[in-house]
C-alpha cells in the first residue's frame, strides 16, 4: 500500500522543495548514507522525477494535455503541510527531520536483504561506513559486531526485525499521525526551525488538525 504524501526538502542555502510525492519513495530518498551527508547527485536523483513533472505542468497547465500522466496527480502543490499520508520534512539547515506519517520508519531498515534487492548495495554502504551498529529484535536491542565482514553480518541479520541506521548529524523528531495534539507541536516546530508558512500553508494545517481533532472527539464520545 502507498499513496501521496507531502514532502519538503530545504537544502543548506535555504532553496526549498515543497512536493507532494509517492510514498514508495521515502526509504530510498531518506534512510540513505548519500542523503544523510547531503550528496548533490543523490538529491538531484531525489528531485529528478519531480522536476520533470514540475516542468511539465508549468509547460501545459493551460491546455491540460500533460506529456507525463502523473503530472495532474502532484500537481498543483506546494505546500508545507500535511496530505493523504502525512507530511516528512528534511532539513538541512538545522540538521533535522521531522516526519508524521505512518508508511515507514525513518532511520529504519526492515527485513531481509539479497543481491538481487534493490536496497542490497544501499544496506553495504551502510554497514561498511560504521551506521549499522545496532538492531532490533523480538527481545530488544542487539548491538552489531563492527569487526565482522559484511557477508557475515548478512548472515546474522536474516532473523532480524529491523536495522537501526545512524542518521547523524541528522537527528529525527517524530509526531504521531492520529494525534491532533501532535500536529499543532509539530506545526510549531516548523516555525521554530525558520519556516515561513503562507495563508495556504495555514489553511492546510487548519483543515487538517480540524479533521484529525473531530476525529478525536467522536471516537471518545
Amino acid at each position: 500500500m502507498g499513496g501521496s504524501i507531502a514532502f519538503t526538502l530545504r537544502l543548506e542555502d535555504g532553496t526549498e522543495y515543497r512536493m507532494c510525492r509517492w510514498t514508495n519513495i521515502l526509504p530510498w530518498a531518506i534512510t540513505n548514507k548519500k542523503m544523510i551527508e547531503k550528496d548533490p547527485s543523490h538529491i538531484q536523483k531525489v528531485l529528478e522525477n519531480w522536476l520533470k513533472m514540475k516542468d511539465d505542468y508549468e509547460r501545459n497547465k493551460d491546455s491540460g494535455n500533460f506529456e507525463n500522466n502523473m503530472t495532474d496527480v502532484y500537481f498543483p502543490f506546494d505546500l508545507l503541510a500535511p496530505t493523504d499520508y502525512g507530511l516528512v520534512v528534511v532539513d538541512f539547515v538545522n540538521n533535522v527531520i521531522l516526519e508524521s506519517q505512518g508508511y515507514t520508519e525513518i532511520g529504519r531498515i526492515y527485513g531481509s536483504v539479497s543481491p538481487c534487492d534493490d536496497n542490497f548495495y544501499e544496506l553495504q554502504s551502510l554497514f561498511e561506513s560504521g551506521r549499522i551498529r545496532q538492531c532490533e529484535t523480538e527481545t530488544g536491542i542487539v548491538y552489531i559486531d563492527p569487526s565482522k565482514s559484511f557477508n557475515e553480518f548478512l548472515s546474522d541479520i536474516q532473523s532480524l526485525h529491523s536495522l537501526i541506521v545512524d542518521m547523524s548529524p541528522l537527528t529525527i523528531e517524530s509526531f504521531s499521525e492520529h494525534d491532533y495534539k501532535e500536529h499543532i507541536m509539530m506545526r510549531e516546530r516548523i516555525l521554530e526551525l525558520g519556516f515561513k508558512l503562507n495563508n495556504e500553508d495555514e489553511e492546510g494545517w487548519s483543515e487538517w488538525i480540524n479533521e484529525l481533532k473531530e476525529e478525536w472527539e467522536s471516537e471518545s464520545d
